[in-house]
Formats: structure tokens, sequence, C-alpha cells
């Protein structure tokens, strides 16, 4: 039972950043990151980063897809979307029933929400 709870809270988590994507801000994210919620950190900006690449660039499917279209159009610079997979990866734990350690910190999460905040930002 105590897995079907992660899941179930990790789902509800998801849920309401992709309801309210635009509801979630860079000030957001490092308030989250001071007060070490990690997880809402990596599920909050995965979903940002989904919702901006179909809101911005109208790409289909879901991350993983997303990124690499986004890298196959030029659309970001390759190493921004290199950086941006290593984001999915780190979330990919909480998706998927596996076990998958990944090494990220504090510093990753910054780094990485100022790239899917930088997104936002660049003219359409």
């Amino acid at each position: 039972m105590y897995v079907f709870g992660q899941i179930n809270d990790y789902f509800n988590k998801l849920d309401a950043a992709l309801k309210n994507p635009k509801k979630i801000t860079s000030d957001l994210i490092e308030k989250k990151i001071v007060s070490g919620d990690y997880q809402f950190v990596l599920i909050n900006l995965s979903a940002k980063l989904e919702w901006l690449l179909f809101d911005k660039f109208k790409l289909q499917g879901d991350l993983f897809e997303k990124l690499n279209q986004a890298k196959d159009n030029n659309l970001l610079d390759k190493k921004i979307i290199i950086d941006l997979h290593k984001l999915r990866q780190a979330r990919n734990p909480l998706v998927h029933a596996e076990k998958q350690e990944v090494d990220f910190d504090a510093d990753d999460l910054r780094r990485w929400n100022k790239e899917v905040f930088a997104i936002e930002e660049e003219k359409k």
C-alpha cells in the first residue's frame, strides 16, 4: 500500500500542476528547493516544461518526444535540451515504477528552473 500511496501522491501533484501551469513560477520553485521539497520541484518543473513546449512550439507527445522534437527542429539550444533530458530522468523514478538512482542536487534544480523559465521568457 505504501507504493500505491506514493504513486497516488505523485499523480495528485501532477494533476494539480498540469491544471494550472501558469501558476507555476520560478519563485515558487525556488521556495520549494529551499524547503527541500524536491518531489514538488521535479513534478512541477517537468509539467511546466511540457506545457511550454506544447504552448509555445505546439509540440506533441510525452516530454521525451517533445524535447527530441525541439532538438530536431532547432527550437532550443542542444546543450539546454541535453540538460533538460536530465531533469526528465530525475523525474522518471516518480513517474515509472522503476528503481533508478538519479544523482542531482539543489544546484541542478536551480539550473533547470532557470532553463525552463528562460523558454517562457523568450519571444514567440
